[in-house]
């Protein structure tokens, strides 16, 4: 066999096996990992965002940046943890509900309801992105 083609027979056989040895690394999660993550950190800024009519501005562009971090998640997760999408997704849409309610009529009362709402999103996202953690 010729030097040349010992070398190619040698890297061609090599290749397979570096690749595994990278694709397997202990560094490399799954992309729901990071989407849990991205979760996290919305559910923090929501978490802070407090209640009041001069917060209801912030609240809506957490909420909608939690609906977008929960899309990806849930294109990520496939099947998995569906239970858990489905409590959060509710808790989204309630919450969303909540607050379009005390922006349309910004009472003591609504604006209370949409409090109560925003923490089952915190609470729930946080149920979401521990079973997340788990498998990370």
């Amino acid at each position: 066999m010729s030097n040349t083609l010992r070398r190619a027979l040698s890297l061609s056989l090599a290749m397979p096996l570096a690749a595994t040895a990278v694709a397997c690394s202990s560094s490399d999660k799954p992309q729901v990992c990071s989407d849990a993550n991205a979760l996290k950190t919305q559910l923090k800024n929501l978490g802070s965002s407090g209640s009041s009519p001069t917060k209801l501005t912030a609240i809506r562009n957490d909420l909608q940046a939690a609906r977008v971090d929960l899309t990806q998640l849930k294109n990520s997760a496939k099947d998995e943890f569906a239970s858990e999408i489905t409590t959060f997704n509710n808790a989204l849409t309630g919450a969303e509900a909540a607050l379009s309610t005390a922006t349309s009529s910004p009472t003591v009362g609504n604006v209370a309801n949409t409090a109560v709402a925003t923490k089952n999103v915190v609470d729930s996202g946080r149920a979401l992105t521990a079973a997340v953690d788990d498998k990370c």
